[in-house]
């Protein structure tokens, strides 16, 4: 079976897989809608108890967050201890990887890149965010950038024995 995506190699700074990219797109914007909730309902970290577990949520973590989380935190003594390393990986992983792609492929456009993202990602039509990258990065960009090589190889490679046949 083909892959699509492209995988990320362990310690990447940034990402070139897709998933990655649309779970950091929209978990950039539920951070933004909930800071906004927190600032118009006066919540603060204070009023949740926990200063990190409120920036996990409003975002962003910083890395001294991060190293202090995985510092002091032993996964297996606590379920706190469980959570707050998952989300220390997971701002490693995902928020702060999508963070460097904006930056790195939308320049000066990062945020219009993000809003694009976020289209597609709830419309389903990936040809405006095709087309974008295109005009900035040249033909191809998309690809190039997020499939897998095998992905466009040729029809041949559909005939292989370990490709399932259809039903």
């Amino acid at each position: 079976m083909r892959k699509n995506a492209r995988r990320d190699p362990v310690g990447a700074e940034t990402t070139r897989n897709i998933g990655v990219v649309m779970e950091g797109a929209c978990d950039r914007e539920a951070r933004a809608i909930t800071r906004r909730a927190a600032a118009r309902h006066d919540i603060t970290a204070r009023d949740c108890g926990d200063a990190i577990a409120f920036r996990d949520v409003t975002g962003p973590l910083d890395p001294a967050d991060l190293s202090t989380i995985l510092a002091d935190s032993n996964p297996a003594a606590t379920e706190r201890d469980a959570y707050f390393v998952s989300l220390a990986r997971y701002q490693a992983n995902v928020n702060a990887r999508y963070e460097r792609f904006l930056t790195e492929i939308g320049r000066s456009e990062a945020e219009d890149l993000h809003a694009l993202i976020l289209t597609t990602v709830i419309g389903g039509d990936v040809s405006r965010l095709c087309e974008w990258l295109d005009r900035r990065h040249g033909p191809g960009t998309f690809t190039a950038l997020f499939l897998s090589p095998g992905y466009l190889a040729p029809e041949a490679a559909l005939l292989r024995d370990d490709f399932p046949a259809a039903g």
